[in-house]
């Protein structure tokens, strides 16, 4: 069984804070992107013979992006 699996995740973020009026005003902005591969492969060994059993194989493929600002 063999089970390579690759994540990438990444992310900005920026903050901004400024006095204003009798209080704060704050402002930002975050990112992210997520990426995800996982590739499960399930063999039959007969013997010195490994077959790869497709049934029960499977590739997972995952993407993902975040995008949030606040005032």
């Amino acid at each position: 069984m063999l089970s390579p699996t690759t994540i990438d995740i990444s992310s900005v973020k920026a903050d901004f804070e400024q006095d204003f009026a009798q209080g704060k005003l704050r402002l930002g902005a975050k990112t992210t992107f997520v990426n995800t591969d996982n590739d499960f492969c399930r063999y039959d060994v007969f013997k010195t013979v490994a077959q790869l059993d497709i049934e029960r194989s499977n590739r997972f493929k995952y993407m993902e992006n975040i995008n949030v600002a606040y005032l």
